[in-house]
């Protein structure tokens, strides 16, 4: 995903209106988005130890400069009938910081469900 694309302006708009030190935080958040959605670590964010790990399936935390990003791998499934079909909830969360983005909903996500077979195939590919 690119800039424009999530945030529905141009990176050089967006300088100007935004300021640099807050584009370089937003294309910072972008670039964890795009490696977590390739099943990639983050790039800039480093892992938050101050959280506790939820038991669910994996779900991780880390901080960025000016955002939290949470990694969410979460167990679920889909009914096949009376069946469930066992997979996952993955992707990123972008939490954003009072001084990056505020609002009702300062986020940012793109959550997909994976089959734990089709999960492992994107994160092995990725390593």
């Amino acid at each position: 995903m690119n800039f424009e694309n999530l945030f529905h302006i141009k990176v050089e708009q967006a300088k100007n209106l935004f300021g640099e030190e807050t584009l370089n935080r937003l294309q910072k958040s972008l670039d964890d988005f795009n490696a977590v959605i390739e099943g990639k670590h983050p790039i800039h964010a480093r892992v938050d130890r101050d959280v506790p790990l939820p038991a669910d399936g994996g779900t991780t935390f880390y901080k960025g400069d000016g955002y939290k990003l949470s990694i969410v791998k979460s167990l679920n499934g889909i009914m096949r009938g009376e069946e469930y079909i066992h997979g996952y909830i993955y992707g990123p969360i972008i939490s954003f910081e009072p001084n990056v983005m505020t609002g009702n909903f300062p986020n940012i996500h793109h959550l997909t469900f994976f089959t734990g077979d089709e999960l492992q195939k994107l994160l092995v590919a990725s390593e």
